[in-house]
């Protein structure tokens, strides 16, 4: 389900529950700079065209080459917009991973490190619960949600994330951005 677009993003909402740690403001632009390119970068080289990144980005785009060559992605969605009546956001990728069998992956890709924000909890896994009970409400669970940590020495680590108690903690978030 397409949600309309005066509904808060998923991000908004964990941003309110979470504040981001403040960071220089030329830090922060570098970062969402290095993601937006590394994301168009990533859907060009899957439309089959690679662009030969700027060399401070490079290793993260080779990481992403390595990530598809170890687990040949079959992506059904690129950069799909998810959301129900309550909230929206873009789901990275939608599709299927080598070595999953039939089980539908959500992935998310990033290119700075996770931020744990309670013990043992990492805000990307509360992201990605958002937008798999967004993508499939009646069979989220059934979903493997998976984060994708491209570095920037070519190296990637992906996590998958299991936890179904993240799917409540993100309704109890939702719920109090909700009543505030």
């Amino acid at each position: 389900m397409t949600s309309p677009s005066n509904l808060p993003r998923v991000s908004t909402i964990l941003d309110h529950a979470w504040p981001r740690p403040p960071v220089p403001h030329a830090r922060w632009q570098a970062g969402c700079e290095r993601g937006t390119y590394v994301h168009q970068w990533t859907e060009d080289m899957e439309d089959g065209s690679e662009p030969i990144p700027p060399d401070k980005w490079a290793g993260y785009c080779d990481a992403y080459r390595k990530f598809t060559r170890e687990f040949s992605p079959s992506w059904l969605w690129s950069e799909h917009t998810v959301g129900t009546n309550r909230y929206n956001g873009t789901l990275d990728r939608i599709g299927y991973l080598a070595g999953s069998g039939e089980t539908l992956t959500v992935l998310d890709i990033k290119t700075g490190a996770g931020r744990q924000v309670l013990p043992g909890v990492c805000r990307d896994a509360i992201q990605l619960a958002a937008y798999a009970l967004a993508y499939e409400p009646y069979h989220y669970k059934e979903l493997q949600r998976v984060g994708l940590y491209l570095k920037r020495d070519g190296k990637f680590q992906v996590k998958l994330y299991s936890d179904l108690r993240d799917y409540d903690l993100w309704i109890e978030i939702l719920d109090a951005y909700e009543e505030r």
